[in-house]
């Protein structure tokens, strides 16, 4: 009986012994990781934190927790196999704090000697110099800017024009500005040079030649910014606006007296009723009276309701022209006008206005719509 008892009491170790050689473990290189010197202003940090199943089972993460909102996790959820790596990555998120830190991260897994375990992340939060950022209040990314707009005002047609963005590089490393999809018109530098160096000052000079692009008025364009080979369109931005123009104020009496000059037979048209959706056309005439040629610059409407057309845009003197304007009256109700601005080369009157007006009758179920809600 005692010789039964002793093998049973074998056998029973090599089970325990079998199934303790099933197992998973898991291993990390360190539970610690120091960030170092970090700078507040920076949207978030990220720590990894690597780590190996040295055992002979499938090791899987059941928990990993944060020990405050400050701090987001992301890990591997796929089981891990005997030998194989996973990774477990911590982002810890400096605004608002400063001076040295001290975040811990509670991690659970199936592991069967170390089941639970604490990770740590530590550094010290630095805020950015204040005369910097009083200096440069725009943040745009790695950088720091004076103002992100540039507004030229009035730019002769003829002449072209340049300003200036200052920006400061905020980071401890060098930082590339990239400028893709640059619009027609413009040239951008960076003064003293693209890649601006840690902690340093840079100039952004925008060029415009308004005689390469097809506008006239006011204008409204944006030159976007990437960062060390990130195009981050939509985002940060230099905003560039003006109104081009032609500059007659330097004329001489004798270039006054031979300067072209536009007449309209009429300036004001007004049409009989009409249904709501009919299209009403109607041509203005008009005469160079003036002594040298007459150019059209531009023609502006007040909506899309309304569009103007001439066949060419420079008449000799005396030569007549038309400018065809078409108007559709769809969505319109009652007594409407639009006005259309013809610019030209005459100095006395560079900006013309033309109207188109008149009553337009809805259609009769909108008709009685209107009636039903008075």
């Amino acid at each position: 009986m005692k010789k039964f008892y002793i093998i049973l009491y074998c056998i029973g170790i090599i089970h325990l012994c079998a199934i303790g050689v099933s197992a998973q473990t898991i291993s990390f290189k360190s539970l610690l990781f120091d960030y170092g010197l970090i700078y507040e202003h920076v949207d978030k940090i990220e720590a990894l934190f690597e780590f190996t199943n040295t055992g002979d089972a499938p090791l899987i993460l059941t928990k990993v927790k944060p020990g405050c909102g400050c701090t987001t996790a992301d890990y591997t959820r796929d089981s891990v196999q005997p030998g194989a790596k996973g990774f477990i990555r911590i982002y810890f998120h400096p605004r608002g704090y400063s001076g040295y830190f001290t975040k811990t991260i509670q991690i659970s897994s199936n592991s069967n000697v170390s089941q639970n375990l604490t990770l740590t992340i530590q550094g010290l939060v630095k805020k950015q110099n204040s005369d910097i950022e009083n200096t440069y209040p725009y943040e745009m990314d790695f950088i720091r800017c004076k103002n992100p707009s540039i507004n030229f005002n009035k730019v002769d047609f003829k002449t072209p024009v340049s300003d200036t963005v200052y920006v400061y590089n905020i980071q401890d490393t060098a930082v590339t500005l990239e400028f893709p999809h640059i619009p027609t018109g413009y040239r951008v530098e960076v003064y003293p040079q693209s890649m601006l160096l840690p902690n340093s000052h840079g100039i952004i000079i925008v060029y415009f030649d308004p005689q390469l692009i097809k506008k006239w008025g006011n204008f409204y364009d944006k030159i976007y910014i990437g960062f060390q080979g990130r195009h981050n369109h939509y985002r940060q931005k230099i905003s560039v606006s003006g109104l081009i123009y032609e500059d007659m104020s330097k004329l001489t009496k004798k270039e006054l007296k031979k300067a072209p000059k536009l007449v309209f037979d009429n300036t004001q048209y007004t049409f009989d009723t009409v249904m709501q959706n009919t299209i009403v056309t109607y041509s203005f005439s008009f005469t160079n009276k003036g002594k040298s040629p007459l150019y059209i610059r531009n023609i502006k409407t007040g909506c899309g309701c309304t569009a103007g057309d001439m066949a060419k845009k420079e008449y000799a003197k005396g030569e007549r022209g038309t400018l065809q304007v078409t108007f559709n009256t769809q969505g319109k109700s009652q007594f409407v006008s639009q006005q259309i601005i013809v610019t030209s080369n005459d100095p006395s009157h560079q900006d013309q206005t033309i109207e188109i007006r008149g009553f337009v009758k809805p259609k009769p179920e909108e008709t009685e719509e209107i009636k039903e809600k008075q």
